[in-house]
Parts: structure tokens; sequence; C-alpha cells
């Protein structure tokens, strides 16, 4: 009499499925344990890379990531800044204000000749005017509104408003002077001012002029 068969049914177990997954990632599977890197020494030198690497290199660095704290104090150098990359929004308030600006000027005159010898951007120009060993200056308002003109050459200093249009009053004829301006319009940050050097010599038959501006305006 043949003796019946009996169907063994597997059953799976915890200690089934933990030696299977030991002996998968024993061989080499997909599945590897997880790895805690748990201070700088465990990682090598030059691993870590931003958005600028080689091209087979991952992005390490999340992007929007890093914030103040990760940058280390004065690590920000110029070399470091792109041209340009800053503009007056980035900046405290106050640090830079209007627009500046630098101008040197000269000028050679033959006795009874006048001329321009400084422009000023936004607020004017300084005229010259040559007479035997004495030459003279004025400021020309052409700002649009009226100027406060500050000259002061040492011996004689005066401060006179000036309207649009109109010129200051002359210098006092010196043959050898050194005259400083100073030219300013409206207030604070909706104003202009400009400090002006100039230095005149004079003699028989000529003057000679040079002068240099410096201004900052809204």
């Amino acid at each position: 009499m043949p003796r019946p068969r009996i169907r063994i049914r597997p059953r799976l177990s915890y200690a089934n499925v933990a030696a299977s997954l030991a002996l998968f990632v024993a061989l080499g599977g997909t599945a590897a344990a997880a790895v805690v890197v748990n201070s700088n020494q465990d990682i090598a030198p030059g691993t870590i890379f931003g958005s600028i690497k080689p091209a087979a290199a991952n992005d390490n660095v999340v992007d929007g990531s890093l914030g103040a704290n990760d940058l280390a104090a004065g690590a920000v150098t110029n070399p470091k800044v792109a041209p340009g990359a800053i503009g007056l929004d980035k900046l405290a308030s106050h640090v830079v204000t209007g627009k500046g600006g630098a101008t040197f000027g000269r000028l050679s005159l033959t006795q009874g000749g006048s001329g321009t010898l400084l422009p000023v951007a936004g607020l004017g120009s300084l005229v010259a005017s040559c007479a035997p060993f004495a030459g003279t200056l004025q400021f020309h308002n052409t700002s649009g509104q009226p100027v406060t003109v500050f000259m002061d050459d040492v011996a004689f200093t005066a401060v006179n408003t000036i309207d649009n249009g109109a010129l200051s009053p002359a210098t006092p004829n010196r043959f050898l002077n050194h005259l400083t301006y100073q030219v300013s319009r409206g207030t604070g940050a909706r104003g202009q001012m400009a400090t002006i050097d100039v230095f005149e010599t004079s003699d028989d038959a000529k003057c000679s002029f040079q002068a240099q501006s410096v201004s900052l305006g809204s």
C-alpha cells in the first residue's frame, strides 16, 4: 500500500529573514547599512563639492542652505566678490549715499580775458578773469535753484546765497592766492555739495589757474 505524500508548507520566521538579509549584504547587494558621520575626520579632504565641481561629481551642498553662521568672520574678502555684484540696496543705510564725482581743470588767460575754469555738474561752474597782477574768480550758478557759496582765501571769507543764473561776488584781487569754495544746494539726502580748491598766479601779462572739485549729492 503506497504511503500518503505529505506537503510541507514553508514558514517565514524572523531568523529566516535576518539571515537572508545578512547574506544579501555580504554578497554585495544594493542594500547597505547606513553610515553615520560623527566627526570631521570621517570626511576625506577635498570630498565635498558645491555648485562649482567636476562634471562627474555630486553637488553636495543643498542650494540656499548656508547661512551667516556658516561663514567665518572675515571669510568673504574683496577677491571673492564679483565685480559689480553688490548694489546700494545691499549696503547699510547711510553708509554710501548719493552720487559723487571729482573734476580737475586748468586755465591760462591773458590780460582782460575770462573763461570757465571748472564745471561742477549739478551746481554750475567756476569762472576766472585776468587783470594785471590780479586774477579773480566767481561761481556761476546753473543748478536751477539758489545755492550757498562759501569762499575762503585765508585773508577774506564770505558766504552768499546766489540765485539760479547769477554769479557770486568776485574774489579779492590777488597776484598769488589759494582759495577754497564750498557750494551747496538743498540739504541732507535731497541736496548736493562741492568742495573746490583753487590756485592762481598772475603777472603783468597773464594769469594761470588750476582747480579741483569733489562733490557729493542725491
